[in-house]
């Protein structure tokens, strides 16, 4: 990234003094989890929108900030476009897993939907994901990629409730939620047989 890689957000050193100029030191360790992630070279960057409204938003807990300032409809457009793979690869990524790609840095913008590889290169460039490792195989180069933050993850998992509630009303899916994390299994396993039926055929068409 060369001698800029700190010019495109809050470094962390940044980000450490600006919390203790407001007295907010204690909170560093959250704010790494919801809003570090992203790297340029060796150089660790936070989004300066998102460190700027949770310190004004203090004492209020940490908000997803940068990832609403779009209705990131195209986000979720790309994601539906690429099938069942697509929804396999993120399932990974929010169960905090990598996922390989061949990032992919010139194609179009009208040739991306329904091509995984291509999806997933825009939302990398995009900041909706990040680099982790990568591996050569047959003279091929396969990039680790993985959810930046927990602020990307929200993103991420609302787009999911998006195709649930498709296929299974809102109130039907909290009542699954609440059955999972409060360990009434035989209620989860009654939901979840109706919510698997229902989205047989989504699957089964996709």
């Amino acid at each position: 990234a060369g001698p800029f890689a700190d010019k495109f957000g809050f470094t962390e050193p940044e980000v450490a003094r600006l919390l203790n100029d407001f007295d907010l030191a204690e909170t560093l360790p959250e704010v790494r989890e919801w809003y570090n992630g992203y790297r340029f070279g060796e150089t660790v960057i936070y989004n300066p929108w998102s460190i700027l409204n949770f310190i004004d938003e203090r004492p209020a807990p940490p908000a997803a900030h940068w990832v609403n300032t779009s209705s990131n409809d195209l986000v979720r457009e790309l994601l539906e476009s690429g099938g069942s793979e697509i929804r396999e690869d993120l399932e990974n990524l929010l169960a905090g897993k990598r996922m390989e790609c061949q990032v992919t840095e010139d194609v179009p913008l009208r040739d991306i939907k329904g091509d995984p590889e291509a999806i997933w290169s825009l939302l990398l460039f995009s900041g909706y994901l990040k680099p982790v490792g990568a591996k050569t195989r047959n003279r091929q180069t396969f990039h680790e990629l993985a959810i930046p933050n927990l602020e990307v993850e929200i993103l991420y998992e609302r787009i999911i409730r998006h195709w649930l509630t498709r296929h299974i009303s809102s109130k039907y899916l909290n009542r699954l939620l609440d059955a999972l994390t409060g360990g009434d299994v035989p209620e989860f396993a009654r939901h979840l047989q109706t919510l698997v039926l229902n989205m047989l055929s989504y699957h089964d068409t996709a």
